[in-house]
């Protein structure tokens, strides 16, 4: 948390590198898992809004221009 709080990019990067990795085999397993219950339209709307809320809309080049942050958006609409 310590990086967060000094700002430093050392301190933000040692962090980030001590975060936990993502078990990719297990969240694949539990989406398909997901993907076939029954869900009320309530939590099937909670869900989504959140889902929406956790998807990273950055290039991460710095150089973003609007026709990019265009082509960005319309890819998380339609990613294909």
């Amino acid at each position: 948390m310590k990086a967060l709080i000094d700002g430093s990019e050392s301190s933000l990067r040692a962090f980030l590198d001590n975060l936990p990795g993502v078990d990719k085999v297990g969240v694949e397993s539990r989406a398909a898992m997901l993907g076939t219950r029954s869900i009320k339209t309530s939590s099937k709307a909670f869900a989504i809004d959140l889902a929406i809320s956790m998807i990273d809309l950055t290039t991460l080049e710095g150089a973003d221009t609007p026709g990019k942050v265009r082509s960005l958006a319309a890819k998380a609409v339609r990613p294909d």
